[in-house]
């Protein structure tokens, strides 16, 4: 009888074989649990992303119900964190436009505190806009979109109306070519903008000195720059419909003060008497600065509010000052003598007679600060000379014009050295000034 051999275990190929399966088994099995996981993360990282892009809206529109004034800036207004303007909170973009992030204005530190509302993930950029609903609405439409890098195609989006319904003034400065991407807001008590009118004085500085290149190396003659930026200025002013000039030429004196004009109206006419100064003359700027105080003081007008400013630019240390007779200070409202030997100076050796005026005058009438004072002025001070110890004493003019516990008199000082820097201390005084009559003009300089 034939007898068969019983056959035990696999043989090598069987085991190559199994063991292929289950390692093509084990590695579709991981596969598709880390696609699982993969998609569950993405969706959850999706999700979390739209949870905190509605986060961000909710919170944008609970501060807009609390704001005074709302201003939607387009991208030539607000270019990136650069363009923060002093007492204005943002919504906005960061400047990488990675995050959406809300600038917080910190008055007593007079800084911008940034928060995160949605903060960067990964490839992820974001797109910002804002939109009025109508020219007379307080209902602002807010549109938030994600994509990745190098993509347009919209990865999540968040939209929703908000409401500003507490305050007096929504802006929309979006244009279908240049929309709004930036909200500017605040929320202090905001005076009626019909109500304000902006009253500026120009003491210029028109002494013999003002004849002389700027020096220093700088060669243009000081009087013609002056003129020409001063025209600049005029034009800026003008753009205002509020505002009103006075020019106040000085030299030996300041007499004859141009009234206070309306500088949209009148600009022609204020830029001609620019162009009509000449050189000559002492340097009084006590007397530019008595003359200045007394044009503010009788430009009232009991239905407008009066924001009040004094532009001094002088080139050099004052030497003559108001005097009766040369030898009693005159502080009074008139004209004084054109003749030298009847006013305090000489005109060489009296700079610190003439600084001693200045104080005094400040002291007892700019900021004498009691229940007579109807008028509360901010003075800017501009040395305008490309020797600096020429101007020394500015910076002290400056400083007595500034109270120690009312900001509504304020002394500020600026150093301009040729034609480019005076245009910027000029550009720098009317952002200050706008920054005053913000319920007006908004963040926008």
């Amino acid at each position: 009888m034939k007898k068969h051999r019983i056959r035990n275990g696999f043989t090598l190929i069987e085991l190559i074989i199994a063991m292929s399966i289950i390692v093509v088994i084990i590695s579709l099995a991981g596969s598709m649990m880390i696609f699982s996981t993969k998609s569950q993360a993405a969706v959850s990282n999706e999700f979390q992303i739209q949870s905190d892009m509605r986060l961000a809206s909710e919170i944008v529109n609970q501060e807009l119900r609390y704001s005074s004034a709302v201003f939607m800036l387009n991208e030539h207004q607000f270019e990136d964190s650069s363009d923060l303007k002093s007492g204005w909170s943002y919504f906005t973009l960061s400047d990488d436009d990675k995050e959406i992030v809300h600038y917080i204005w910190d008055k007593s530190t007079s800084t911008h505190r940034q928060v995160s509302l949605v903060r960067a993930q990964g490839r992820l950029l974001y797109s910002l806009n804002f939109k009025g609903v109508n020219s007379d609405s307080q209902m602002i439409e807010f549109k938030l979109d994600g994509y990745i890098d190098g993509s347009s195609d919209t990865k999540v989006s968040v939209s929703s109306i908000l409401n500003a319904l507490n305050a007096a003034l929504v802006d929309d400065s979006g244009t279908p070519i240049s929309p709004s991407v930036t909200l500017a807001y605040r929320s202090d008590d905001i005076p009626d903008s019909e109500k304000v009118k902006i009253a500026v004085t120009m003491v210029l500085d028109k002494s013999g000195s003002m004849g002389y290149e700027m020096g220093g190396g700088n060669h243009d003659v000081r009087i013609s720059v002056m003129k020409e930026k001063a025209k600049q200025l005029i034009d800026t002013l003008a753009d205002m419909d509020n505002a009103y000039i006075s020019l106040i030429p000085f030299s030996t004196n300041a007499n004859n003060p141009g009234a206070f004009l309306k500088a949209a109206d009148n600009k022609t006419s204020l830029k001609n008497s620019i162009d009509s100064l000449n050189a000559n003359g002492g340097t009084n700027a006590g007397d530019g600065l008595r003359r200045s105080y007394y044009q503010h003081v009788d430009f009232v007008d009991p239905d407008h509010e009066v924001l009040h400013y004094t532009i001094l630019l002088m080139d050099g240390n004052p030497t003559f000052w108001p005097s009766l007779n040369g030898s009693t200070n005159y502080y009074g409202t008139g004209n004084i003598s054109n003749s030298t030997s009847d006013m305090g100076g000489n005109g060489s050796t009296t700079i610190s007679g003439s600084m001693s005026y200045i104080e005094l005058f400040s002291n007892g009438y700019i900021k004498k600060n009691d229940s007579t004072q109807t008028v509360f002025m901010k003075t800017f001070v501009i040395g305008f000379t490309g020797v600096p110890e020429e101007v020394s004493r500015a910076q002290e003019i400056a400083n007595y014009h500034s109270h120690s516990t009312d900001d509504r008199i304020k002394g500020m000082y600026y150093a301009a050295t040729n034609s480019a820097e005076l245009e910027e201390v000029f550009n720098s005084i009317v952002d200050f000034i706008l920054s005053e009559t913000w319920h007006i003009y908004g963040p926008i300089s």
